[in-house]
């Protein structure tokens, strides 16, 4: 689009779209609220859950994430070498 910008009507057309698509979808969550996001889905799923259980399970979580990168970074510097 370096020789075809937008004009400003295009522009607040698609503004008007993308607002109309997160109102109805929802926006995805970004992923520096990893934490805010697992604690409210926990909750969701275990209302009764107590403040040590929402902990140990995101804990839980974290190391599994932990764990993937750590292979992953093993597979690409094996690949790489």
């Amino acid at each position: 689009m370096r020789e075809n910008h937008p004009t400003y009507q295009e522009f607040a057309d698609m503004w008007c779209d993308e607002y109309k698509k997160r109102k109805e979808l929802g926006s995805p969550s970004k992923q520096e609220w990893a934490y805010i996001n697992f604690t409210q889905k926990f909750i969701e799923n275990y209302p009764q859950a107590s403040r040590a259980e929402i902990i140990n399970a995101w804990e839980i979580e974290r190391q599994r994430h932990k764990k993937r990168v750590a292979t992953l970074l093993k597979e690409f510097f094996l690949i790489r070498q």
